[in-house]
């Protein structure tokens, strides 16, 4: 006789612990990825502010200004590795996921086939539905909830010399 917990277990908690395994080794790369860039944007800043703490007039000032442009270009080359390196470490964790989702679901598959041809065909037939009528929508009195913009608008208060009416289609009478 099977144990009733250990078909629980094999069912729920397997595919959730290859889950959490996928998962964490995902943060883990994501997190080495956030940890390298930053440490490759930082040198490139403290790099910068040495050679501009080194400016003393105003030719080296000049020579600092031209010089930003390699700086920039190794930013930008530093932003598409990044940026290549996440969409691999996605695409890695989506076909991961993929995998173990398609694995689960071709064990379920195959665990509720029926055993016999008849079984099969009677499985494939399906009823015939009735045409669906076509939905009316009940009327509802309109309330200040369910009043368009517009309407809305349209009742707003305007302001007389003497005395707030509301405003219509009219002109604001003044008393």
């Amino acid at each position: 006789m099977e144990n009733p917990f250990n078909a629980w277990q094999t069912n729920l908690l397997n595919p959730m612990k290859q889950l959490s395994e996928i998962t964490l080794n995902n943060m883990e790369k994501m997190i080495q990825l956030q940890l390298a860039s930053t440490k490759s944007y930082g040198d490139i800043g403290f790099r910068q502010m040495r050679k501009l703490a080194d400016v003393r007039d105003v030719e080296q000032v000049q020579e600092f200004t031209w010089g930003q442009i390699e700086p920039l270009s190794e930013v930008n080359k530093q932003l598409v590795s990044d940026w290549q390196h996440f969409v691999a470490i996605n695409n890695e964790y989506k076909n991961e996921l993929k995998a173990a989702f398609n694995k689960k679901s071709a064990v379920d598959t195959a665990s509720q086939q029926p055993a016999t041809p008849a079984k099969a065909q009677a499985a494939d037939v399906t009823p015939s539905k009735p045409a669906a009528k076509k939905a009316t929508k009940p009327k509802v009195a309109k309330t200040a909830a369910t009043k368009t913009k517009v309407e809305a608008a349209a009742e707003k208060p305007t302001v007389s010399k003497t005395k707030i009416e509301p405003q219509t289609s009219k002109k604001p009478v003044l008393n």
